[in-house]
């Protein structure tokens, strides 16, 4: 009984390790925040840094891109097709 026990604490504790990193790689967004402008990412197309609520917006899977021109948004989406 106490064995059944203890494995199934391990598994709990695994599970919520990978459960904590997966959601911590969904947010994939490197967030730098300044008192004046507040959260800010970069673009990854040109490297602009524009509000991190910007309405241009792509998601590829679980990975989140924003964009500060429809320019940057159409480059990104070239580079995925091919």
């Amino acid at each position: 009984m106490i064995r059944l026990l203890l494995l199934i604490a391990v598994g709990y504790a695994v599970w919520t390790l990978f459960r904590h990193r997966k959601e911590k790689d969904a947010e994939n967004i490197e967030v730098k925040t300044d008192p004046h402008t507040g959260n800010l990412v970069k673009d990854p197309v040109c490297g602009v840094y524009v509000d991190a609520d910007g309405p241009i917006r792509v998601r590829d899977g679980e990975k989140l891109y924003v964009f500060c021109s429809y320019d940057c948004r159409d480059a990104f989406l070239k580079g995925l097709k091919k």
